[in-house]
């Protein structure tokens, strides 16, 4: 009986340790951020951009961008389920940290557009595979997938366009 109890507990220890180990893109993503947007799907989307600016301050590109672009499809969706939403309160917020926070972001993720697409692809995977927990995305699935399909599109169009990114950004360096 003791050897089963003892056996079962090393079995359930080992399954813990493999699933904490298990990463999502870590050749893009830390670990501290991941269970930092894990944390913050059970909250207004508004404080994904402020995690977003402090890992941007840092330094840390890729991170921020998660972040920035998790909290932008978490807003997006928010807002869409919730047409009733005041012009000034939500819609005013988000698009204010679109314009300041989003510029910011955007431009340097356009100094290396293989990388850009490799996070636009894997936030697309992270939001298909994880609910927000705020707003679930059973409550209003049909503006959910608006939402995503609005990300692949952009998507679509960096990997359509990618030359042009990189001749806009060398001309740009330039002057």
């Amino acid at each position: 009986m003791k050897k089963t109890v003892i056996i079962t507990l090393f079995i359930l220890t080992n399954s813990l340790l493999a699933q904490q180990k298990k990463t999502f893109h870590p050749e893009l993503f830390n670990q501290e951020v991941m269970t930092k947007v894990a944390t913050l799907e059970k909250v207004h989307p508004v404080s994904f951009f402020e995690e977003a600016g402090k890992y941007y301050k840092d330094g840390n590109l890729n991170e921020s961008a998660l972040l920035f672009y998790v909290g932008q499809l978490r807003y997006r969706y928010y807002i869409l389920a919730h047409p009733d939403t005041k012009p000034d309160g939500d819609k005013a917020i988000f698009a204010s940290l679109q314009n300041v926070l989003g510029k910011e972001i955007n431009y340097k993720l356009g100094e290396n557009v293989d990388n850009y697409i490799k996070i636009l692809e894997a936030i697309i995977d992270y939001s298909n595979e994880n609910d927000y927990q705020f707003y679930s995305k059973k409550e209003s699935p049909e503006n959910y997938k608006k939402v995503i399909e609005g990300l692949i599109k952009l998507k679509n169009y960096v990997i359509t366009n990618k030359e042009q990114f990189i001749a806009r950004r060398k001309e740009n360096t330039k002057k």
